[in-house]
């Protein structure tokens, strides 16, 4: 009986986690306008909108990352409750 109850609990703890997180993940590859690779810096940004098509921001988060030389590159973007006026989108 003690098991199945440390079983449940660790399932719950994280289900919990994840429902909290406001983070994720974003790569991709950068090219310029010839097909090169882009490999200078640049600065992401990152918008939550009221809708799909032409929505009005409703947070906006910049990063600055550097692309590899291939022009790969990897991001976490966490939009906390404080940047974005005390709403959370996490679902």
């Amino acid at each position: 009986m003690l098991r199945w109850l440390l079983i449940i609990f660790c399932v719950l703890s994280i289900r919990a986690h994840a429902q909290t997180s406001s983070s994720f993940t974003y790569g991709g590859r950068l090219a310029n306008a010839d097909g090169s690779p882009k490999t200078a810096a640049v600065t992401l940004t990152f918008e939550i909108a009221n809708s799909a098509a032409a929505g009005v921001p409703l947070c906006a988060k910049s990063i600055p990352t550097t692309p590899d030389a291939n022009g790969v590159f990897n991001v976490t973007v966490d939009f906390t409750l404080g940047e974005c006026g005390g709403t959370s989108f996490a679902q």
